[in-house]
């Protein structure tokens, strides 16, 4: 199974969207968990920013996470969550 660590931006991130959005997000972070390689998820890296990937949500919405790695190893911590808008920051 793979591990998602919730950052403190994302939470931010999180209260600016629709809270249906927000329903959604939390199935697609369990989906990733359980099942990475979906290809509903359109699992990507980020181009131009290291350790960076993207997941889909919705047609839309993206969460973006961050490949990092502590004592127990490797895990994804989840950054942001927006529109497509988060690959221009």
């Amino acid at each position: 199974m793979t591990r998602i660590r919730i950052a403190d931006s994302y939470r931010k991130a999180e209260r600016r969207i629709p809270h249906r959005i927000r329903l959604q997000a939390g199935k697609t972070l369990s989906t990733f968990m359980e099942a990475p390689d979906r290809p509903g998820l359109n699992f990507e890296r980020s181009p131009g920013w290291d350790n960076t990937y993207s997941i889909r949500v919705t047609r839309s919405y993206r969460i973006l996470l961050k490949r990092e790695a502590d004592e127990a190893g490797e895990f994804f911590a989840a950054v942001d969550i927006g529109t497509h808008q988060l690959y221009r920051r």
